[in-house]
């Protein structure tokens, strides 16, 4: 049987969302997924649209806003604009532009019962999870951690009724709040195994023009990532310099989570990040490749200088550089892979 036109471009979108990032020389993912869904999405912008077609010029139907969970129902490639990123999710009712979409799913855990001695590093599971000052379901709210982000745990505490809370620190305010440690997950030992350890000569390019980080091995290339780089960024009416600084440079510090927090939030130069995960710094100034849950639109500069990754590809990236960094560090310093900007 003929493909129709709108199944033609879901076969061959998935195949290409696929290339967003991957580790080359292994294998992809199938081509075609289930006809009814393929996930859940988290919306991260105030308001998004729903759209008749998934085009940025269709009939906008109907709206959704921020932390809504929506099904993903197929992924589909845009003939229009933006170019830099055409690919649309078919949700409920209508089509949705993917920058704005985090996907997310339910992952609950069964929470550790005692504390293994030391502190670990964490990942939240769920879509998101609010921090409370005490490990109480009624005490106060803190920061609303999202799916992906990265929190250090030092201590599990229980409420009355049983329940397992895990005390995360902030490493930016100085600060402890608590989380349902059904909502995070405690990342293993080999799971940041380093990729390639025996390889002494690698390097990254970033490509600030076509917003691609590329890996390498030996000059063969190993991994290409999707990018959102530093850019021009207005605030009150004046325009700031946030781009990443070219040159070559070389990993020097890395952390599997850091808060992230500068500037004025009022005037629109500014951030407040918690979570952000699998942080490889290469610049003494604080830039870093990282993962990205505040925004999903790669291919664009956008960034406070930073090189904005999926983030998947960001860990792979921070397990794959030297220095090597074990999940029991929380920060690692030494000098590593070369990395070049252009």
């Amino acid at each position: 049987m003929p493909l129709t036109r709108r199944q033609f471009l879901k076969l061959t979108s998935l195949s290409a969302l696929a290339m967003a990032f991957r580790p080359l020389d292994r294998p992809l993912p199938p081509e075609d997924q289930p006809s009814s869904e393929i996930g859940l999405g988290r919306v991260i912008a105030p308001r998004v649209t729903i759209r008749s077609e998934p085009s940025s010029k269709a009939k906008p139907v109907r709206y959704r806003y921020e932390d809504q969970i929506v099904n993903l129902r197929s992924v589909l490639e845009s003939d229009g604009l933006p170019e830099h990123n055409r690919w649309w999710y078919e949700v409920a009712g209508g089509y949705v532009h993917s920058g704005w979409i985090q996907t997310v799913r339910y992952g609950f855990q069964n929470p550790l019962t005692e504390f293994p001695g030391q502190g670990f590093i964490a990942e939240v599971s769920v879509p998101f999870t609010d921090s409370r000052a005490a490990a109480n379901p009624h005490s106060a709210r803190g920061y609303r951690f999202y799916f992906g982000t990265t929190h250090w745990v030092t201590a599990i505490r229980f409420d009355e009724w049983g329940g397992a809370w895990y005390r995360v620190w902030d490493d930016k305010w100085k600060t402890r709040s608590y989380v349902l440690g059904r909502h995070l997950r405690p990342i293993p030992e080999a799971e940041l195994a380093p990729i390639s350890p025996d390889v002494v000569d690698k390097r990254i390019e970033v490509d600030t023009e076509n917003q691609w980080a590329t890996a390498y091995e030996s000059g063969r290339i190993v991994f290409m990532a999707r990018v959102a780089t530093g850019d021009w960024i207005q605030a009150k009416g004046v325009w700031k310099d946030f781009t990443t600084p070219t040159g070559t440079h070389a990993i020097e510090r890395k952390t599997p989570s850091r808060h992230m927090a500068a500037g004025d939030l009022a005037a629109g130069d500014g951030y407040d990040l918690p979570g952000v995960p699998w942080v490889s710094y290469f610049t003494t100034s604080g830039v870093a490749f990282h993962g990205t849950y505040w925004h999903n639109d790669f291919g664009r500069p956008r960034s406070h200088g930073c090189v904005n990754m999926p983030t998947e590809a960001a860990k792979w990236i921070y397990r794959w550089t030297l220095p090597h960094a074990p999940a029991s560090e929380r920060y690692v310093w030494e000098t590593g892979t070369r990395v070049i900007v252009v």
